[in-house]
């Protein structure tokens, strides 16, 4: 049996017409470039101008706490707060990057627990990664010192169940 093929293309010219065809290019080239625009995140607390000038020497760590939320960071070896806040973006499918980086370092007396001073450091683009100069350049840790001796022989006669 022999079927006509020229009533077959007849048919589908009447169905796709020139007008449907430039539609389909056009919304298959928009979901494409939809894909290129940036995806952007955010993470942290922010900290705008406004909060900025809402702290002041006399606020307790209750009331920076009720304003800000609670820190990013809290020292546990001096009464020290950070707040870190990073907008990232991805561009089709490079790796996401910092593109903004704001850390906010709060400092309270430990005697009343008041807010002391305050600093902000800013980074965009190509300032990233943050960097923060060290006050000092050792780290006090509370606790008991160890002598060389007892760190060489503490474990002897330690008994460590094992199963």
């Amino acid at each position: 049996m022999r079927i006509a093929t020229s009533n077959l293309h007849a048919d589908c010219d009447h169905r796709f017409s020139k007008g449907f065809l430039w539609g389909v290019c056009v919304l298959l080239i928009a979901s494409i470039l939809a894909g290129c625009a940036p995806e952007k995140r955010q993470s942290g607390t922010r900290i705008d101008s406004d909060l900025w000038n809402l702290l002041d020497q006399e606020q307790t760590q209750g009331s920076v706490e009720l304003l800000l939320g609670p820190p990013t960071i809290a020292s546990y070896t001096e009464p020290r707060w950070y707040y870190v806040f990073e907008a990232r973006q991805r561009i089709w499918f490079q790796s996401e990057q910092v593109v903004k980086r704001t850390i906010v370092v709060l400092d309270f007396d430990p005697t009343n627990g008041t807010l002391q001073r305050h600093r902000r450091y800013q980074q965009e683009g190509a300032s990233l990664p943050a960097k923060i100069e060290p006050e000092s350049e050792i780290t006090e840790i509370s606790g008991v010192e160890i002598g060389l001796l007892k760190e060489v022989f503490g474990n002897i006669g330690s008994i460590y169940a094992t199963q």
